[in-house]
């Protein structure tokens, strides 16, 4: 499918735009898969699993059960919605589904003529890309929609670079009185805490 194939169907007037959001939904992203060349939810299944799939179900507070219109394990939900429709309420409720989604890095809502990409990558700020139905023909917004199966080269959010280490402060002589046995426990016992900061930290 090229573009002008995809416009004249998903466009305002266009062929599938009486579709209500359930009826559009699956077609309207299997569309989109074709015209950016990526594998559509199903496709990459070997042993049963669902790692990417569409109507993915899951439990809200409250035990109330919702669905996300696609998922991929580990990368991203995207909700569709009805042309028109509030994508802040769309997010809102795909936020409603995160956490039993294992907190996917991408959040995408969608109303046919806009995607809104949000990311919540961890220890980060969340960053919205947007990109509406007629900039699906420039290169660079097909390229930033392809990227959902590479985030760590298209959204992932730069790693800081490395410092140099600050100068350490030299270390004051000891006094032979108390150098060997109030100082070097005092030292030992600092490092001890260090380490098992360290060790906390890492499990998260």
């Amino acid at each position: 499918m090229n573009f002008q194939d995809f416009q004249a169907k998903w466009g305002a007037g266009g062929t599938a735009a009486g579709l209500n959001e359930r009826q559009g939904a699956q077609a309207h992203f299997m569309d989109l898969c074709a015209l950016l060349g990526v594998p559509t939810p199903g496709s990459s299944a070997q042993d049963g699993t669902d790692d990417y799939i569409f109507e993915q179900d899951t439990l809200l507070l409250g035990e109330a059960r919702g669905y996300a219109d696609v998922f991929k394990r580990g990368f991203f939900a995207w909700e569709n919605k009805a042309p028109g429709k509030d994508l802040d309420k769309a997010l809102k409720q795909l936020l409603g589904y995160s956490l039993a989604l294992s907190n996917p890095p991408l959040l995408v809502v969608c109303n046919r003529h806009t995607i809104r990409i949000h990311t919540q990558f961890t220890g980060h700020p969340s960053v919205v890309h947007t990109i509406t139905l007629d900039e699906l023909a420039q290169p660079e917004s097909a390229r930033c929609l392809s990227a959902f199966g590479k985030i760590q080269n298209g959204f992932a959010p730069n790693k800081p670079h490395a410092t140099s280490p600050k100068p350490q402060p030299k270390a004051l002589p000891c006094w032979p009185s108390n150098c060997a046995t109030v100082a070097k426990p005092k030292m030992q016992k600092a490092k001890s805490l260090a380490v098992l900061t360290l060790k906390w930290w890492r499990i998260f």
